[in-house]
């Protein structure tokens, strides 16, 4: 490898550490935008588009500073793992919601939040695409690990902007802008922790440490659960490759007896469930959301508002929710919700679709047996972001490191690609 190119990629991975880190809604960024705007409208003040404007030229150059590095000399591709299917997908839904500006009740907004989606979902790809997948998982472990980790020293150290100030009081968000947020990049750090292999063995138990205490002091009930199935998901697909067909079909076979029961008692005892996560049948307000926004979604229900517009368009989030619900909410607190508003009901049907055939796609590598490390990794991630994505926003927010995870992590529930990027030594 020349020296040039070795530069490139040495580049473009610490690109991209700090702009996935930047791409984690850390409260780094909320800080300056509330000093030029109302808490309640943080997004809208100038320096916070000018940030995310930032952060998305920044991506751009690391797509292209990618695609450079993926190229031959004679302009042949030399990329350690071919992701067609993954640029396709993210292509696709790019270009969707940039032409939902044609119907968008606010075209500005969906303009500049389709732009910043496009480059945060091609960013992550390009740098796969050029690194390969094994590096990549490190680098998305080192920009979940390290924010995660300073989070929980704030907190522990006592720093009234780690903990939550209103109804959560007590609750950790670190560095985030919410407990929630917090929690999700939280368990994500676990899980890429548990999976990436480094040679000093107490880099990895010091992430394992800080990510659980992090699930833990963020009081997220929905991170809990992720997590859970997610490395559930995990060891079983590493275990499976060692037994025998009727060996991985009787554990395929418990974990759907398992998930079925403890579904079916949850739903017998939704109070005392609840009760046990410090929570009620409402789930902190979102059954009363969810109502109004359903409200919302029968008036446009096929092509939906635009993307990223009806949130920030106070004549109908105000009509519809904050005037109902009592306060301002910036967001749907479900996937498929807000996906139906942004785009119509037919998009989030496909969408789950595409969820339920990756379910199926990891039942199947369950009972197969041949699974590759990073298949079991990106499984889970699939397992874990589905799960988060009933309750937080996932699949389409247009500057958070959860989204291009979910889109590769569809992609590859169908296939994975092979790998000949190597690994790095830490």
């Amino acid at each position: 490898m020349r020296l040039s190119d070795r530069t490139h990629r040495l580049a473009l991975e610490a690109l991209g550490v700090v702009l996935f880190v930047a791409s984690q809604g850390v409260l780094v960024s909320q800080l300056f935008f509330a000093s030029s705007a109302p808490e309640a409208d943080m997004e809208g003040a100038a320096s916070a588009q000018l940030y995310w404007a930032l952060v998305a030229m920044l991506q751009l150059g690391g797509v292209i500073l990618a695609w450079r590095l993926a190229r031959r000399s004679d302009g042949r591709v030399r990329a350690p793992v071919r992701l067609n299917s993954v640029l396709a997908i993210t292509v696709l839904v790019s270009l969707l919601c940039a032409g939902s500006s044609l119907w968008s009740i606010d075209p500005g907004v969906t303009a500049r939040r389709s732009f910043a989606l496009a480059s945060n979902l091609l960013f992550a790809v390009f740098v796969m695409r050029a690194v390969g997948i094994a590096r990549t998982e490190r680098l998305m472990l080192l920009a979940t690990a390290l924010p995660v980790a300073a989070s929980v020293v704030g907190y522990l150290l006592g720093f009234d902007w780690a903990r939550m100030e209103n109804a959560y009081l007590g609750a950790a968000r670190g560095i985030y802008v919410q407990k929630n947020v917090f929690g999700m990049y939280a368990w994500i750090s676990l899980l890429f922790s548990c999976h990436v292999r480094f040679h000093r063995r107490w880099v990895s138990f010091a992430a394992i440490l800080s990510s659980s205490i992090a699930i833990v002091i963020s009081q997220s009930a929905t991170s809990v659960l992720a997590v859970c199935f997610a490395l559930g998901i995990y060891a079983a697909m590493r275990c499976v490759s060692r037994l025998s067909p009727a060996g991985r079909a009787m554990i395929l076979g418990v974990l759907l007896i398992s998930m079925g029961t403890v579904s079916l008692v949850a739903y017998g005892r939704m109070e005392s469930v609840a009760a046990m996560f410090g929570r009620d049948l409402t789930f902190t307000g979102r059954t009363d959301i969810w109502s109004y926004v359903v409200d919302a979604i029968k008036e446009r229900p096929v092509l939906g508002y635009g993307y990223g517009a009806f949130w920030r368009a106070d004549g109908f989030a105000s009509y519809f929710v904050a005037n109902r619900f009592g306060f301002f909410v910036s967001h749907a607190h479900s996937s498929m919700l807000d996906a139906s508003l942004d785009l119509g009901v037919p998009f989030s049907v496909l969408v789950s679709l595409m969820l339920v055939m990756g379910f199926m796609g990891v039942g199947k590598r369950l009972l197969v047996g041949r699974n590759v490390r990073s298949q079991a990794l990106w499984s889970a991630l699939l397992i874990g972001l589905g799960i988060t994505s009933l309750s937080e926003p996932v699949w389409l927010v247009h500057t958070a490191l959860a989204t291009p995870l979910f889109w590769i992590a569809v992609a590859f529930s169908k296939t994975m690609p092979a790998d000949t990027g190597g690994s790095l030594g830490v």
